[in-house]
């Protein structure tokens, strides 16, 4: 073995490609490629007017527009999706369904796709609606509000509406302390007159209502014993809280919550309705509501500190954009003393601020393109070669809508896909780099050849490179295409797109570009524009080294030198690294919740929504759970377009649901209480029966009215004792006085009922029961963690499996639903979107190399290769304190792809020189000829990426994180990694192995190579 690596590779071999001229070879690439040299304008003008052609058609008959799309974030056509969305269409069309006589509203549904919906309550204001007043039962203030149109706002009810709130944090003390009561005083008086002057207040006399907060608390507290309260000044209010003021507002504070912890109870306690119905004899005042909103979860008699608290104003919800508007300029109280947050509990705010932010985040793409010119142009040192790379980038954007829209007839055009302006802009440079890099090292290795020879092995070489890495960075974006969610799936394939055509507009239009670069230089025409700071105009006749006299193979070969001189150390060195980057990537966490955020952590917004969550209201609200729902009578199934969020699925009836059995009866009389005797399972409220037991109770009551089933002695007698019967009962029930009755009967007395009592959960079609829905909840919410949903979500599947198992035929076909669990379906979606893409797309990666290298040991280093780079990436985010969450899989999925590309060049380079040389040369070879193109590539990628940082939503800066990480670990991967493993083990005739099994196979010389080698 020779340890030197100062060896002339040329001095030894050369590449058979390259002896002095390049040989011709009759390839159809070769051929096309030396024909594009002949005639280069004719292939730039023709490939220039073929794009912008297609590129009008797809812009103007695609209907291209700039405008956000934001929704469809939830999973389609799984077995969870297609439940919730047949559910969806129930209660869509409840009333519809209920009251239809004649079968039209069953069949139109049965018939024709729903329109889509808005995933999520985005900008509902419904909180308020027509006069701006609730329906709820009305409590009045007890100060002035007596005879205002709006006193009853102080309701419950408001607290799930778009109303305007403040989200308080004392700084090192409590909120009941004088001087945090008197700046949060003085900051809702602020605000309210702010909100007075848009005219979006709720009034009383002409003046806004004030906000319901611990203000309003003490305000009302010493209305009792101080007149005028109401009306006071803050410094006023603040001087009568004295100290023994403080102490019993305080226990009456701690009276009131503990009395509300004791007695609440998440399956039947209702807030409003019990201070309602016990406001004489709780210790609260009877505005509990908003004391609960007032207090975080931990104040009590043990904990007399308020952390957390809140003011929520009275606001007309109609005109909550003109509050957008002005909320920066809210008072959020003194910092020093404590810290205000505003937003709306229905997060408006929030959403509005995440459209306008991709729209302007859309303008850094603009800078990235920039970037990406300044780093070719740096590279190429062509301001002809720089523009036209940009030009192939721009022009695969319209082109990959032309195939995305018109082609595959895509419609929805999420936010997401904006990303891929960032994307197509790295990989589009990497393209450029080294096709130029190819290209100027075969005019190194032959000086005097013309245009044509130069290209004839130039531009097969960078097409075949290309393509390589373009065929493993598309399959990781379309492999992502596995993942049921519309805007990922739709993000995914247009990236895609992006990717691929930028590499058919590199060789459309950068190839034909280098021609005339090398024909103008050889012409001496080596003006401003064609090339800076030409200090030679011709390339004298040099040999390997003599290329390395550029200052980047100066450093590059001083970099091997070293790299060789300590590869042992390195290598040990390395395999550590990987081992500990591989027990860190293990301690990788599902997050503590599954909620979304689109806003960084520092935000007004964000931080409101935050501090909200701590008070005692929204843990009330999360212990209540999510709604559950048992349905027989439709089928899980989504007929609807799984890319378009607009269209949604046609109602599948289920026909074989029968429940006219003395058997069917039975068991779902029995079911209702085996239901709710799980732990898991709640009722919706504490008198909750289900229809049919509901139905059953009818059925008794119904026959003890009845004569023909009861003696009387007199006919005075029956009707002073008990009136008759219903003409419904005695209509369709055939005197039934409990289940089962007779199966003929069934449906119609059934239904009779329902009509009666207004139960649209009991469903017919043309006289027959088609839809039965029990209602439940599940002690699971939005909020949980993922393996909280997942347990809750089993739950309720294993205990239903289990009935369907012993159900009668009929009725055995009932399965569980909810948005709680479709939320559940969608993340895990996702996390299983990002192993299985990631799964293909090592394995396409590494067969790539394999074909590429035909090396089984340059295929082993290079997985080694990207195992490091997948582990380090994932260490790195351990280390930042990110979780695996929503986001972060689908980054980490549709990223895998580009962590392959930089070793597939290498080993690539590796086995470019043909026959038997040692792996010292090869290596060194590698690192020289291909290195430049790699670390160009990780530069522009790293300025793209840092661009992105910059971005405000935080999937975009998430992202960004990722790739950055991604394309520092790939270059250490494969500057470290893959160059110490060649180093020291790499294969001298890496296709000797490979080739003699060929020939064995295939009984033909597929290598005329004799050495030793694997």
């Amino acid at each position: 073995m020779n340890d030197d690596p100062d060896l002339d590779v040329s001095s030894h071999h050369k590449r058979d490609d390259l002896d002095g001229r390049p040989t011709t070879k009759g390839s159809i690439p070769v051929k096309v490629f030396r024909s594009m040299a002949r005639n280069p304008w004719k292939f730039l003008l023709g490939s220039l007017v073929s794009a912008t052609v297609l590129s009008v058609i797809g812009i103007t008959v695609g209907k291209f527009s700039l405008a956000v799309e934001n929704d469809g974030w939830r999973s389609r056509k799984t077995l969870i999706s297609n439940r919730e969305i047949q559910a969806h269409l129930i209660n869509r069309n409840q009333d519809a369904l209920f009251y239809d006589d004649d079968g039209s509203a069953w069949d139109s549904l049965e018939n024709n796709k729903e329109e889509g919906w808005k995933f999520e309550d985005r900008r509902s204001l419904s909180a308020l609606d027509g006069n701006s007043k609730l329906n709820t039962k009305e409590r009045r203030l007890g100060i002035s509000f007596n005879d205002c149109d709006h006193g009853n706002w102080y309701t419950y009810g408001i607290m799930d509406g778009a109303s305007l709130s403040c989200a308080w944090k004392p700084v090192g003390s409590s909120a009941l302390e004088p001087e945090v009561l008197l700046e949060i005083c003085k900051a809702e008086q602020s605000t309210l007159a702010l909100i007075k002057s848009q005219d979006a207040c709720l009034t009383c006399n002409g003046e806004c209502l004030p906000p319901q907060s611990l203000v309003l608390i003490l305000r009302d507290y010493l209305s009792s014993s101080v007149n005028g309260t109401l009306q006071m000044s803050c410094e006023d209010l603040t001087d009568l809280y004295t100290s023994s003021v403080r102490s019993s507002f305080t226990t009456m504070l701690v009276n009131c919550i503990d009395h509300i912890k004791e007695t609440f109870d998440s399956e039947g306690f209702d807030l409003g309705a019990y201070a309602y119905e016990n406001k004489t004899t709780t210790p609260c005042p009877d505005l509990l509501p908003f004391i609960a909103s007032s207090v975080d979860s931990s104040f009590s008699a043990d904990i007399l500190k308020v952390e957390y608290t809140s003011s929520i104003f009275p606001t007309d919800t109609r005109k909550i954009n003109r509050l957008y508007d002005v909320v920066n300029d809210m008072d959020r109280g003194d910092d020093s003393i404590v810290r205000g947050a505003y937003g709306t509990n229905d997060d408006y705010f929030a959403n509005t601020l995440i459209d306008e932010y991709i729209e302007t985040d859309m303008l850094l793409a603009t800078a990235s393109l920039f970037i990406t010119m300044i780093a070719i142009l740096v590279h190429t040192r062509s301001p002809w070669l720089s523009f036209i790379g940009i030009l192939q980038i721009v022009f695969s954007i319209p082109l990959a809508y032309f195939v995305y829209s018109l082609v595959l007839q895509l419609d929805f055009f999420p936010f997401l896909n904006f990303i891929g302006v960032f994307v197509v802009a790295a990989l589009g440079a990497d393209d450029v780099f080294v096709a130029v890099d190819k290209w100027k090292n075969a005019r190194n290795d032959a000086p005097h050849a013309t245009t044509e020879e130069i290209a004839s092995v130039a531009l097969p070489d960078a097409a075949g490179a290309m393509f390589l890495t373009t065929t493993t960075t598309c399959v990781a974006f379309f492999a992502t295409a596995i993942c049921p969610v519309a805007p990922v799936r739709c993000f995914v394939v247009f990236v895609g797109l992006l990717v691929f055509l930028d590499y058919l507009m590199n060789i459309a239009l950068v190839f034909p570009a280098l021609c005339l670069y090398d024909k103008w230089l050889l012409n001496g025409n080596a003006n401003f524009f064609i090339i800076i700071c030409n200090k030679q105009t011709e390339v004298p006749d040099v040999n390997f080294e003599s290329a390395n006299k550029s200052l980047i193979h100066r450093i590059l070969s001083l970099y091997y030198k070293y790299l060789h001189k300590f590869r042992w150390a390195v290598l040990a060195i390395f395999a550590i690294s990987i081992g500990v980057c591989i027990y860190f990537a293990t301690t990788f966490q599902l997050p503590e919740s599954s909620t979304v955020k689109l806003l960084p952590d520092d935000h007004q917004f964000e931080i409101s929504n935050t501090w909200r969550n701590e008070l005692l209201l929204q843990q009330y609200i999360s212990n209540r759970g999510s709604s559950v729902q048992i349905l027989w009578g439709v089928q899980p199934a989504d007929d609807g377009n799984i890319n378009n969020p607009d269209s949604l699925s046609s109602l599948v009836i289920d026909n074989s649901f029968e429940a006219q059995s003395d058997e069917s009866q039975i068991y779902l009389r029995d079911m209702c209480d085996r239901l709710f005797e799980n732990e898991f399972v709640l009722r919706p409220d504490k008198e909750y029966e289900c229809p049919i037991n509901r139905f059953d109770r009818w059925l008794n009551e119904q026959a003890l009215l009845n004569p023909l089933t009861n003696a009387y002695e007199t006919l005075s007698e029956q009707v002073l004792l008990n009136p008759p019967p219903t003409n419904a009962y005695e209509t369709h029930c055939d005197n039934a006085s409990a289940l089962p009755m007779q199966s003929s009967s069934f449906d119609a007395c059934f239904i009779a009922w329902s009509q009666i009592n207004g139960e649209t959960t009991v469903l017919n079609k043309n006289g027959k029961i088609q839809v039965l829905i029990i209602k439940a909840k599940s002690t699971a919410n939005m909020e949980n963690a993922y393996s909280v949903l997942k347990k809750e979500w089993t739950n309720f599947e294993n205990w239903l499996s289990d009935e369907r198992s012993v159900a009668p035929e009929g009725v055995n076909g009932m399965y569980h639903t909810s948005g709680t669990f479709w939320f559940y379906d969608t993340n895990r979606a996702m996390l299983q979107t990002a192993f299985g893409a990631a799964g293909i797309a090592v394995g396409f990666s590494s067969l790539v190399v394999f074909l590429a290298s035909r090396s089984l040991r340059l295929t082993l280093f290079s997985l080694v290769a990207i195992m490091y780079v997948l582990a380090a990436t994932v260490a790195s985010l351990v280390g930042l304190g990110w979780s695996m969450g929503f986001l972060e899989s689908i980054c980490l999925a549709i990223l895998i792809g580009i962590s392959c590309d930089f070793v597939i060049h290498f080993s690539h380079a590796y086995n470019h020189l043909k026959g038997n040389i040692s792996r010292e040369e090869r290596t060194k070879y590698t690192v020289i000829h291909m290195g430049p193109s790699i670390l160009a590539a990780a530069a522009t990628t790293f300025a793209a990426a840092l661009i992105m940082l910059f971005c405000k939503v935080a999937f975009f800066t998430k992202f960004a994180s990722i790739l950055f990480m991604t394309m520092l670990h790939s270059t250490l991967g494969t500057f470290v990694g893959f160059l110490v493993l060649a180093d020291i083990f790499g294969p001298s005739n890496p296709t000797k192995f490979v080739d003699d099994q060929l020939k064995r196979c295939c009984g033909k010389n597929i290598s005329e190579s004799k050495e030793e080698g694997t």
